[in-house]
């Protein structure tokens, strides 16, 4: 698992919650192949994360494949963590 993968795609969706955006499946996919994340890593990632009510959507599995890959929006939960893996409790995200 590439755990500075997990960091940045929180950060990713935190930029997201934070300027109010819906994040598509698209979005989702093309910035986890930019950064070498196959989509059956990234539908384990967000399925992970959703067990962990860090994101509100979880992606299903349709026979051996995953669809609906977008994770919704952060959580609560999942704002505090990016804040506290990012070090700026008190401060806006910036992208990596």
């Amino acid at each position: 698992m590439d755990y500075d993968f997990i960091a940045d795609f929180l950060a990713f969706l935190a930029i997201c919650s934070e300027n109010k955006l819906e994040v598509r499946e698209y979005q989702v996919i093309d910035f986890a192949t930019s950064k070498g994340i196959r989509i059956q890593e990234l539908a384990t990632i967000e399925l992970l994360l959703f067990t962990a009510k860090i994101t509100t959507k979880c992606p299903r599995k349709v026979g051996s494949s995953f669809v609906n890959l977008c994770p919704g929006s952060l959580t609560e939960a999942g704002l505090k963590l990016v804040k506290q893996l990012s070090g700026q409790e008190n401060k806006k995200f910036t992208i990596l």
